[in-house]
């Protein structure tokens, strides 16, 4: 279980965040089409996250979404789970 705080909710950032990668290589990833959203491949790395999804990495296992809040400084509190 983690929480992050991101500047915004695009799957790049968050996704880079829960499974410890640099956002440049998400990227890679995303656009190679690595990552799933509930189990659908993405290929883009601008899509917004929301709370209940789930994130599929090949090779790096889930991650899910389990709360998304807006701090007072207008950034995102994410709770996720990493399994």
């Amino acid at each position: 279980s983690l929480q992050v705080v991101e500047a915004s909710l695009r799957l790049d950032a968050v996704a880079s965040a829960g499974f410890g990668i640099s956002r440049t290589r998400m990227v890679t990833l995303i656009r190679q089409g690595a990552l799933r959203v509930e189990w659908r491949p993405v290929l883009s790395p601008s899509q917004l996250v929301a709370s209940g999804q789930r994130l599929q990495l090949e090779g790096r296992g889930e991650l899910e979404i389990i709360s998304v809040a807006a701090t007072q400084r207008g950034r995102w509190r994410i709770g996720m789970v990493r399994r």
